[in-house]
């Protein structure tokens, strides 16, 4: 189920997320009939990376580029890309950092509340782990959240959590 096209680096003014690749109707359709909602893609032959197809509006649906994926495949706005997608049939939708995963596999309390948490939920802690380029720091974070999990039950506020990084392990 990969799909293969060609497009460009592109810019929306004014927005969040502004550098974007489009993505063509026939490939949107292609997935939603199939359901797929999560995936790994890849622009010209860099790194995988996570993503979802996303909407404009009316400008169509994209995949947002990020700036680290921007200079690590030496990108600038109007370049003509080829874009490689395929269904992530991870569990959680993107790769699962090994000291997040060794907890949650030696914790039952803490995969227990990690799984009730909403996909998305589950991603953005994923990614703050995973972000970290020290395995120290990887392994300090995915304490801090499993701690926080078990003593608030499974509740996620993101602000509090913050706060209990900055207090740390």
């Amino acid at each position: 189920m990969v799909k293969t096209f060609q497009t460009k680096l592109e810019k929306f003014e004014g927005r969040l997320y502004e550098q974007h690749v489009k993505v063509p109707e026939d490939v949107v359709s292609f997935y939603k009939e199939k359901e797929v909602k999560r995936f790994i893609a890849q622009l010209n032959d860099g790194n995988q990376f996570p993503c979802a197809i996303l909407s404009a509006g009316t400008d169509g649906k994209y995949l947002i580029v990020s700036n680290d994926l921007k200079r690590s495949n030496n990108l600038t706005i109007g370049d003509e890309i080829i874009v490689r997608i395929e269904p992530d049939n991870s569990k959680y939708g993107m790769p699962l950092p090994i000291e997040l995963e060794e907890l949650l596999s030696q914790e039952p309390d803490f995969e227990l509340y990690f799984d009730k948490l909403t996909p998305g939920k589950q991603r953005a802690l994923i990614f703050q782990v995973s972000k970290l380029k020290s395995e120290r720091k990887r392994v300090e974070k995915s304490i801090i959240i499993s701690r926080y999990l078990v003593e608030q039950q499974g509740k996620l506020d993101f602000r509090d959590l913050n706060e209990a990084y900055k207090r740390g392990i």
